[in-house]
């Protein structure tokens, strides 16, 4: 995904498949809950962090200079996953959220299930899938954590939801099938290039 310029309004490209996960996240939690997000990117960490008291992990050192409502926590990769002292050092007590989308490597995000304990306190877990392997992935991880799993798939759009209870599930159904939603849909302008 290309970003080509910082403004209120995100400037993406049509590839940006994030967007119905990202409106998901606005649909199901109250604007200033605590989120935190495991691989910033452009697109997620700036309307994520507009909304929300968010957290973003991060492997990679360019993003580290960019200016976002975001606390920003660079954590290398090491033995597979996010430095451990790094996350549970930074890791908000009470989240509401914990948003998936890195590391990018499918061999490092197998190691989800070996750090699965990190997740015990955590609030609901949203998981981006991009391969076969990811949503095998979210489902074992569902299964460690004894969580209930739904898969969501909306265009190009995967991604699977992990601890969100089956009432407020089909509360989200229901009301938008009845259009009940007032909160705003994420304005996005899609850029040609």
């Amino acid at each position: 995904m290309k970003i080509t310029e910082y403004t209120p309004k995100i400037i993406a490209t049509k590839e940006d498949n994030t967007i119905p996960l990202l409106q998901f996240i606005y649909d199901n939690f109250s604007f200033g809950s605590v989120g935190v997000e495991f691989g910033s990117g452009h697109t997620s960490t700036y309307i994520l962090g507009e909304k929300y008291m968010m957290t973003s992990f991060e492997e990679n050192q360019d993003y580290m200079d960019l200016r976002y409502r975001t606390r920003l926590v660079y954590s290398a990769i090491i033995d597979g996953w996010f430095e451990l002292e790094t996350i549970k050092r930074m890791m908000p007590k009470k989240n509401k959220f914990v948003f998936i989308d890195a590391p990018s490597s499918i061999e490092y995000r197998r190691n989800i299930l070996r750090i699965s304990h990190i997740f015990e306190k955590s609030g609901t877990i949203i998981y981006n899938l991009q391969t076969q392997t990811d949503y095998e992935l979210a489902i074992h991880l569902s299964v460690k954590l004894k969580r209930n799993f739904k898969e969501y798939k909306v265009g190009e759009c995967r991604f699977a939801v992990i601890g969100m209870s089956k009432a407020r599930l089909f509360f989200h159904k229901i009301s938008n099938f009845l259009k009940l939603s007032k909160k705003p849909k994420i304005e996005i302008e899609l850029n040609n290039y």
